[in-house]
């Protein structure tokens, strides 16, 4: 497949799909990091090994890890990561910028060494957090020690073929830093290296995509090719176990969807055990499987899309989401439906229902004919949407039946509309093909690639420019980290603004008394001032001051909960993010068990 990539995304490193996942740490391996709550709860296995080699190396303080020490732990699920790799990061006294370029050579060299020991077929992804943007780090320097991350990272894929490395921050603002690091240092080298984004102009994501994601205008269609490399089972082995049990000789089987569902229709027919729900729960859920989002779920996540609609039964995307902690919401039924429209929240439609909750599935061929006379409310959602909205679909075949059934209905609604959708294909395409779709309102978008695994890696790259573009005017400009060139009045209100950032601060905290509306006000402009990368003076600062303006009398139940979403979206640990969730949790209808993320550890 040739060289690798650097990767940039954000979330919780513990739930990508990854071979390797990067774990930074202090000289003493101390337990209380801001990811250690995280790896903990989501890697089977790790808590008891790190605690372990912790306490070998308490018993040695004369002989402490030097930085860019590492460590191999494998994990004990018998899915991705195979292993993580314990990296020392803080605690010496060398330089930040050369602690950052040891640990993540270090963490790469480890990773690779063990991976070649297990025998781990390529290509092999690595995943990598923010060394040093921590608590103990340069969090108020992050820029300087990004670059050198950055830098290093580049350097090792160029010189190692099929192995990429994804670098995972846990914060959008650290996210932007990140994205700005890999811009300087890409314009710093040559113009036919890998990493420069003219060595593969066929991924240059459309400008009008491109603005109506910026907008905020699109809604993403999410099919099953999403999910390759996430661990799902595929579909053969279920047609093969329906075919037996309904006694369908050999000689008498097909192929395709079609046939699957006249299969299922049959099964369902002949009222046969387990039910095809329950079937489907055991292939597609996270909690039977171990499948974990992929890099592509998490590309797709960052975007700033408020409405993803998908034919999968599995809850990947939601699992995706939660990791940059943006509180999806499941839409599987017509009364779930009017649960959309909330200012800070983002919603899964599920069109063939939820494999963990085994709720609205969606599979024989009388499901297939009736779905929308029978799901009205979800027909009208998705009419509503394409007044306003772009739909850009994502692992579809252009034959697919999922994907025919939904764009001939789209079509229809599309017929004089303005907009245009846009949709990734696998497939080689004609000017004639181009030409057909264009006339029905979509533009294709061709993967290149050779085969289906460069295809895929191929989708990844795309997604990761077409993230950076939408990202491409850094929301940085009260990032009080990162310098960047202004003009001098620009600079003056920037400093100003900056200021009152403090007695904004004071007046949410000590606000005791304020009217609903000035509670809204000082909402606004907690609002404007982190969208344009303002992140508090320490750690958590902002999500405690968004759950504080939701603990006020007076505001809408609705207002409560799109803050305290805003608050979770803010968290900078594992452990707060939890506690923010309970407080959604307790704000919400109970409702059946979502199966989003993995279990609670025991307390």
């Amino acid at each position: 497949m040739g060289r690798g990539h650097v990767f940039v995304t954000q979330g919780d490193i513990t739930l990508l799909s990854a071979d390797v996942v990067a774990y930074s740490t202090d000289r003493s391996l101390s337990l209380g990091g801001q990811l250690t709550f995280a790896f903990f709860t989501n890697l089977p296995g790790f808590e008891a090994r790190y605690r372990a080699l912790s306490a070998t190396i308490a018993a040695k303080p004369e002989d402490k890890p030097v930085a860019g020490k590492c460590f191999f732990l494998e994990t004990s699920s018998g899915t991705k990561p195979r292993g993580v790799v314990v990296a020392v990061a803080t605690g010496a006294r060398s330089p930040r910028i050369v602690r950052a370029r040891a640990a993540v050579e270090g963490a790469l060299r480890c990773a690779i060494e063990h991976l070649a020991r297990l025998e781990v077929p390529k290509p092999w992804r690595i995943a990598l957090p923010a060394f040093l943007t921590g608590d103990g780090g340069a969090r108020h320097d992050r820029l300087a020690v990004a670059e050198p991350q950055v830098e290093s990272a580049l350097e090792f894929v160029e010189d190692h073929e099929d192995i990429d490395v994804v670098f995972v921050t846990y914060t959008a603002a650290t996210y932007q830093v990140y994205l700005e690091a890999r811009r300087r240092v890409r314009a710093t080298r040559a113009p036919h290296s890998s990493s420069s984004p003219s060595a593969h102009p066929a991924l240059a994501p459309p400008e009008e995509l491109v603005e109506s994601l910026r907008s905020g205008e699109c809604v993403l269609f999410v099919g099953s090719g999403i999910s390759v490399g996430s661990g799902l089972p595929g579909w053969p082995s279920l047609i093969e176990e329906l075919a037996d049990d309904l006694g369908i000789e050999r000689a008498a089987r097909r192929d395709g969807l079609d046939w699957f569902l006249d299969l299922a229709q049959w099964y369902r027919e002949e009222r046969k055990r387990p039910t095809l729900a329950r079937r489907i729960e055991s292939r597609f859920s996270a909690e039977s499987t171990g499948a974990k989002p992929t890099l592509a779920h998490y590309l797709l996540t960052s975007l700033p899309v408020r409405y993803w609609i998908t034919t999968n039964y599995d809850e990947l995307l939601e699992l995706a989401l939660d990791a940059h902690r943006r509180h999806p919401q499941k839409v599987v039924s017509e009364r779930d439906v009017a649960r959309t429209g909330g200012r800070d929240g983002c919603y899964v439609v599920k069109f063939h229902g939820d494999a963990p909750t085994r709720r609205g599935i969606v599979i024989s061929r009388d499901d297939y004919d009736r779905f929308f006379d029978k799901r009205p409310a979800m027909a009208l959602l998705l009419e509503g949407l394409l007044l306003n909205q772009s739909f850009f679909f994502l692992g579809y075949g252009l034959r697919d039946p999922d994907f025919r059934q939904i764009y001939h209905r789209i079509a229809v609604m599309l017929r004089g509309a303005k907009r245009s959708s846009f949709a990734t294909t696998f497939e080689s395409t004609s000017t004639h093909a181009h030409a057909q779709w264009r006339k029905k309102h979509l533009e294709l978008i061709d993967v290149p690639g050779e085969g289906p695994a460069d295809k895929s890696r191929a989708l990844d790259l795309f997604l990761d420019r077409l993230a950076e573009a939408v990202a491409d005017d850094p929301r940085l400009f009260l990032a009080d980290d990162v310098e960047r060139p202004l003009a001098p009045h620009v600079t003056a209100l920037r400093d100003e603004l900056l200021r009152s950032t403090h007695t904004l601060a004071d007046a949410i905290l000590h606000a005791a008394g304020a009217s609903p509306s000035e509670v809204r006000t000082l909402a606004e402009v907690l609002r404007f001032l982190t969208a344009r990368g303002w992140r508090g003076e320490h750690p958590g600062q902002l999500s405690t001051l968004f759950s504080a303006l939701a603990a006020y009398p007076g505001l809408r139940k609705s207002e409560r909960h799109d803050l305290l979403v805003a608050a979770l979206g803010h968290t900078e640990s594992g452990r707060d993010a939890e506690a923010v969730r309970q407080m959604i949790e307790a704000l919400e209808e109970p409702r059946p068990p979502a199966g989003r993320r993995a279990p609670r550890p025991a307390r």
